[in-house]
């Protein structure tokens, strides 16, 4: 072995050593800076820790050189230094100039050659937060008389955090008529004294809040088959609107004088009836049907309406008749299924009493349900349908789409219906919805905008629509016979035949042909193909669901 050879070996065996050996190796300096939180505000102190380490290990007595900089890296406070303790950890805390702007900064520290930095944000003084808002919190707004209701508050921050009831002991209650209710000044207990309506107001300092409460009667009705509760309730026609609570009903019905009815139709005021979690509106001439203009005629004659959530039993019941799932492509969503009734009530020449039911209203209904209680994704809020359940001459329950619209400020459901039933929300497949309107040839699908060659008319009160873009739309095929003049459409296994200038069986209207389009009466095509038809005579639409 020459000299040469061992010099190399000499060399690399000396530059091992040092690279294995703690002491002589490589220094690495190493920082941590952490603040005690993301937002400060202005006038407070600015805090945190770090740590100094070399290769891992704390270092005793270290300097940091703390400085602030905004979003563009450029320095406009240094703070100074602070010394790290025996094992490298140290803590800082200071403050900003009063005069640094509000916005975005970085803490940037640096030890030796290490550098570290951590952001945060400065945000204005936060003023004392205030009492905002009070609001009375209630689970009823319509007592039986003789009988009381707890009302209680709610107050609300100028923050945005909420106060409890407990909490707003200098409250101060009032009844704007203590003949028909009085309340409690300092425990918010409210005592039904006679039928009528009556203000409830909370005051707190300055701030008030107030509801209507209404009082209702319960008396005796022998109809001939028993005695039954008949609710004769107040309704509140405050503004523009009134209102009949059903809260506290039994059997979640009440029975009001058809003329009060009459009264607010020709007041064109709309009349919406409430329970818990149901919400139904009438249109001002929704409820002047044929049923109700004859029992005008009966002094003792009542409209009784009804709205209530059924019992988990009878909705198993309903859901498992109507078979939901499979076939239909309906699926139940653990929402509640509510029986809406309007009927006319009666008695005949022996003192029995009869029940007429209000087949249909001269304006579609709007119904609106409480889905609060249910967890819905995005994908299940798409495929959201109110249904009618309808008993066919089996017997057998039948579901009817409606269509309808979700609410997500509300978590509501609304939608319309132009007779009563049971009803329930649940999640559909497919869902087709079709609006026109009298007079214009731009219809909506699924709420996209399509145009026509011809505009949906009215012949003898039957609206006419062109039966090619109706039917294809629901899914049928259309095939049109010139030497014939006849209009064939088939879905599925059906298939219906019309000729022009010819009466259709129920109807006293014939397809005829206007510019070159057929045009045949949209109730009879419609429902043929399976498809719910609403008519809303005061804007002049129509809209099928299917």
């Amino acid at each position: 072995m020459n000299k040469k050879t061992i010099s190399v070996l000499l060399i690399g065996l000396l530059f091992t050593m040092l690279l294995s050996t703690p002491a002589l190796a490589l220094a690495q300096y190493s920082l941590e800076l952490n603040l005690s939180k993301s937002t400060f505000r202005k006038g407070e102190d600015v805090a945190g820790s770090g740590i100094v380490a070399l290769n891992g290990k704390g270092v005793s007595g270290a300097q940091v050189t703390l400085k602030i900089c905004d979003a563009a890296d450029s320095s406009i406070y240094e703070i100074g230094q602070c010394t790290a303790d025996g094992q490298g950890r140290f803590q800082f805390a200071f403050k900003l100039p009063a005069d640094i702007a509000i916005g975005t900064y970085k803490l940037v520290g640096k030890a030796f050659d290490a550098e570290k930095e951590s952001a945060f944000e400065l945000k204005n003084k936060e003023s004392q937060s205030l009492l905002a808002s009070i609001r009375i919190i209630t689970n009823g707004k319509t007592v039986e008389k003789g009988k009381t209701l707890q009302l209680q508050l709610e107050g609300t921050m100028s923050d945005g955090s909420k106060v409890p009831a407990s909490q707003l002991n200098d409250a101060i209650w009032s009844s704007s008529n203590p003949s028909i209710a009085t309340v409690g000044p300092k425990n918010g207990l409210v005592k039904a004294e006679a039928k009528g309506v009556a203000t409830i107001t909370a005051k707190v300092g300055n701030l008030t809040d107030a509801i209507d409460i209404t009082v209702i009667e319960v008396t005796s009705s022998n109809g001939g088959g028993g005695t039954t509760l008949v609710l004769e309730p107040s309704i509140n026609t405050r503004g523009n609107t009134a209102t009949l609570f059903l809260e506290n009903a039994k059997y979640g019905k009440a029975q009001v004088a058809p003329s009060i009815i009459q009264t607010l139709a020709k007041d064109n005021k709309p009349l919406v009836v409430e329970n818990k979690g149901i919400k139904i509106e009438f249109a001002p001439q929704s409820l002047m049907t044929s049923e109700l203009t004859k029992a005008l005629e009966d002094k003792n004659a009542k409209l009784e309406l009804g709205a209530k959530a059924l019992t988990n039993e009878e909705k198993q019941e309903v859901i498992q008749k109507a078979a939901l799932g499979g076939n239909t492509g309906l699926l139940e969503i653990g929402g509640m299924v509510v029986e809406l009734t309007a009927q006319v009530i009666t008695k005949n020449t022996n003192g029995a009493v009869v029940a007429t039911k209000i087949a249909n209203f001269t304006e579609p209904v709007a119904v609106t349900l409480d889905l609060s209680g249910l967890k819905l994704t995005e994908q299940d809020i798409a495929q959201l349908t109110a249904v009618r359940y309808v008993k066919d001459e089996q017997g057998n329950i039948i579901p009817v789409k409606l269509g309808g619209t979700y609410d997500s400020k509300t978590k509501t459901f609304i939608f319309y219906t132009d007779q009563f039933s049971l009803y329930s929300v649940v999640k559909a497949s497919k869902l087709m919805k079709i609006d026109l309107e009298i007079g214009k040839t731009t219809t909506k699908v699924n709420g996209q905008s399509k145009n026509n060659d011809v505009a949906p008319t009215i012949v003898n009160n039957r609206t006419m629509v062109p039966v090619r873009f109706i039917a294809e739309n629901l899914g049928a095929e259309v095939n049109w016979f010139g030497d014939t003049r006849t209009v064939e459409m088939k879905l599925d296994s059906k298939t219906l035949r019309m000729a022009i200038d010819m009466p259709i069986k129920g109807f006293d209207t014939s397809p005829t042909i206007v510019n070159g389009r057929t045009l045949v009466p949209l109730r009879y095509v419609s429902e043929e193909l399976g498809a719910n038809v609403l008519w809303f005579p005061s804007t002049k639409t129509v809209q099928i669901v299917k």
